[in-house]
């Protein structure tokens, strides 16, 4: 009898082992994607300030690009967050069924509000008037609220992949590959077709490459779902409380409310600088943001891990 509980004593101790080794492993590769994604982002701005050698075209493009990614964080209302962590619980529990139809649920949901969060916009973009967009033309605000919705279904595939515990698939094409894409494009239209690179120029490239990171994502999703395909609907599944599909708009609205101050602190910066200031002066706090950033990675990686 003894023996038997010194060996289960010893079999927990193993596991136990084995699971902080696999958190050690998980958190070492975020740090690591995330440090190599700033410096790749750092070096994407200096080759776009570059490319396009004039203040004031890169300090429109930083507004834009501030602009673009605030708005597809206000499309989204919480619901990437909210989402990943009903995903989680039932993922844990082996309820794959629930699980994919909260992913499927959540997607319905961001459908509209990006939708709304487009419509509203843009009527209040052409409503007001031309003097106000001088210093920021206004076809430059519109394709920031057209691309934005791209900012939230990356962000809404990355959630879902983070909460299955896929770190890779999750932070890989958004903060690594999504820089990279970026400059692709940028490099192609100046060194290939031959134009010169400015603030929209640069703004359509950054939206194709979140557009290619998207379509990559959904690659990703449909392989790895085919592999991991859900539970018989007939399987008794835990859909009870707070976890259920139905509950996800009354988890993300709260999230969201509780996120807008960070949201705020992250991006107005840039966007009240430059209407204040005009474009250059946000271009120079963009480059000194940037900056900031990288002396952030070690602290970074120690998060992580």
């Amino acid at each position: 009898m003894n023996r038997v509980v010194h060996l289960r004593h010893v079999a927990a101790r193993l596991t136990q082992k084995a699971n902080g080794s696999r958190v050690l492993r998980a958190g070492f590769l975020a740090s690591l994607v995330r440090g190599t994604g700033l410096l790749i982002t750092f070096g994407l701005q200096l080759l776009l300030a570059r490319l396009i050698g004039d203040a004031t075209h890169y300090g429109l493009y930083a507004w834009g690009q501030n602009l673009l990614f605030l708005l597809g964080a206000i499309f989204a209302i919480g619901i990437p967050l909210a989402s990943s962590r009903l995903i989680a619980v039932h993922h844990a529990r082996g309820d794959l069924a629930i699980a994919s139809r909260v992913a499927w649920h959540s997607t319905g949901w961001l459908l509209v509000t990006c939708a709304l969060g487009i419509a509203g916009v843009t009527a209040l973009v052409l409503a007001m008037p031309a003097e106000l967009f001088v210093d920021f033309p206004r076809a430059l605000i519109l394709l920031a609220v057209f691309a934005a919705p791209l900012v939230s279904f990356t962000t809404l595939l990355q959630a879902h992949a983070r909460a299955k515990g896929r770190l890779l698939l999750a932070f890989g094409p958004t903060q690594v590959l999504r820089p990279l894409f970026t400059a692709l494009i940028a490099g192609v239209v100046v060194f290939w077709v031959g134009f010169q690179l400015g603030a929209m120029e640069a703004m359509i490239a950054l939206a194709g490459s979140l557009l290619l990171v998207l379509l990559l994502q959904c690659v990703l999703v449909a392989r790895t779902g085919r592999r991991n395909a859900p539970l018989p609907a007939n399987e008794p599944l835990a859909e009870e409380g707070n976890y259920a599909p139905s509950q996800l708009m009354h988890n993300a609205l709260p999230l969201f409310a509780t996120r807008c101050a960070t949201l705020t602190m992250q991006y107005s910066s840039t966007l009240l600088l430059g209407i204040l200031g005009g474009p250059a002066i946000a271009a120079s706090f963009f480059v000194a943001d940037r900056l900031a950033r990288l002396g952030a990675i070690p602290g970074t990686v120690v998060a992580a891990v």
